[in-house]
């Protein structure tokens, strides 16, 4: 009696399967390496999709292994997670975020905003006038641990074309991702 009720326990335990959902991520997060000649290099963050459709947002150049950030373009994030005291659970990031370029090549800053997409709240942080330091603080409430936005840069730069004095305004749009796999929706802004 007990070998069939274990026999019958087994062949049922075999049938019931267990049903995992895995959701694959919009987008993965990689980044390439171009030989530049005479010790420099970039690395070039690129968003693969699916379908494996890239393209290419941050770039950082290094010239004999350092980072030339007067020839790059990207950011650096510090993220902080805040414990609620009475919940004893983490309901918002502070941070900072730091926007790198040349401003040579882009021109003088003019308008920088940071947007974050969140599921209890979207926020967007905006710095018009004295982004003198590249920098802007930011708070949200979160509901998980992941962070998905994007900057919007516009730069403003003097040129003359045909001896006509003109200005050119150039917008730069960098998604700002803290894990490899995302589904960013600002990654589309772009495409």
């Amino acid at each position: 009696m007990y070998f069939l009720t274990l026999l019958l326990f087994l062949s049922c335990k075999n049938k019931i399967k267990e049903k995992r959902v895995v959701k694959l991520k919009k987008y993965k997060r990689q980044k390439i390496r171009y030989d530049l000649g005479e010790n420099t290099y970039q690395d070039v963050e690129i968003y693969i999709s699916r379908t494996n459709d890239t393209i290419g947002f941050e770039t950082k150049t290094y010239q004999d292994n350092k980072l030339d950030s007067s020839r790059s373009n990207f950011y650096s994030i510090d993220l902080y997670k805040v414990v609620d005291k009475k919940t004893l659970k983490v309901d918002s990031i502070k941070g900072s975020l730091k926007y790198h370029f040349d401003s040579i090549k882009e021109g003088r800053l003019k308008n920088f905003w940071f947007v974050v997409n969140g599921k209890k709240e979207n926020k967007i942080f905006r710095d018009s006038n004295n982004f003198r330091n590249k920098k802007i603080e930011f708070s949200f409430k979160i509901d998980n641990d992941t962070l998905m936005g994007m900057i919007y840069a516009q730069h403003i730069k003097d040129t003359i074309t045909n001896g006509e004095e003109k200005i050119r305004l150039r917008e730069i749009i960098i998604p700002v991702d803290n894990y490899l796999e995302t589904d960013n929706p600002f990654v589309d802004f772009k495409l």
